[in-house]
Formats: structure tokens, sequence, C-alpha cells
């Protein structure tokens, strides 16, 4: 496990990704429990992004890229508790895709800065088009659980796919 840093918040900037030059060197120290969202920023999200499906931003310190957040929206057609659906419509949502944060650097308040972003996305997104929330599908990591449901997210349903369980979880604005 690697030793976890200090950081000064208010030292941390958040870019949004404008440009592949920005991924160079990204997240050289590998973190094999999370290598797929490591090969994900590397490889896949500035497609994504030109093909406008999703939208990444970058945590920087010290001149170094240090966790990213990656969103989208989307349309939700499943039940949440105490919400109802008067129409045929499918709620609109903003969908998290992926919350990574380098292994030294966790624990430091950086997931939260990056969530509270992702949720002033919502908030005035919802002031915008409508919103009903944000979803995420976690991983089964008790730990990340625990870190969505300080924030108020609750579990809206389980499904296992290719021995993965996946809980996804919903954050009303």
């Amino acid at each position: 496990m690697a030793e976890e840093k200090i950081i000064d918040l208010l030292s941390l900037e958040i870019f949004p990704l404008i440009s592949k030059q920005m991924l160079r060197g990204i997240f050289i120290d590998e973190d094999s429990e999370f290598k797929h969202l490591i090969d994900w920023i590397r490889t896949r999200s500035w497609h994504s992004q030109q093909e406008k499906k999703s939208k990444t931003y970058l945590a920087i310190y010290q001149n170094k890229t240090i966790a990213y957040i990656t969103i989208s929206t989307g349309l939700f057609k499943g039940k949440i508790t105490d919400i109802s659906n008067s129409t045929n419509f499918e709620f609109q949502v903003l969908l998290l895709g992926k919350l990574y944060v380098a292994p030294q650097y966790r624990n430091s308040g950086i997931g939260k800065k990056l969530l509270n972003l992702i949720l002033d996305i919502a908030r005035n997104l919802d002031e915008m088009v409508g919103c009903l929330g944000v979803i995420v599908d976690s991983n089964d990591n008790q730990n990340t659980v625990n870190f969505y449901k300080k924030f108020g997210f609750i579990e809206i349903d389980t499904e296992t796919n290719a021995d993965v369980r996946v809980i996804k979880m919903f954050f009303k604005i």
C-alpha cells in the first residue's frame, strides 16, 4: 500500500480534460487494484469525450495529475423508493462513470472535492433543464460504498456481471 500524503486542498486544481496532451505521463505508478481505471483514462477517456459520451475532470496537484472523475448524462428507467413518476418519461440524471484517486493521495479530501464538483454540476443541470439526481455504479468495496453513503447516496440496486458485484447508488438533487 502506498504511503498516504497530506496535501493542501486549496492548492488542488481541477480542470476539464481539454486536450489529449493533458494525459501524457498520467498515473505512471501502477495501482493493480484499479488497473482498469488507469487504463481507461490513458486509452479511452479522450475518445469518449470527443464522441460526446462523457466529460472528464482532472485533479492536479503540484503539476501532477493525482485524480480524475468522469461524468455523462443519461436517462434512468428504474425505480427509486419514494420517488414517483407521473409520466411515461424516464428521469434525467447525471451519471458518475469513473472516480479515481492515486493511492498515496487517498483519504486526503480529493475524492470529496471531486464529488462535490459533480454534485454542483448536477444542481446546475437541474436548474437549467431538470435533473433528478446522480447515479453511480459503485464497486462492492465497503469503503467505496461508505464514501458515497456519507454524501447521502442510497443503494437502489445490485447486480453481478462476470463475477463483479456492482451496487447502483443514487443521490437526489
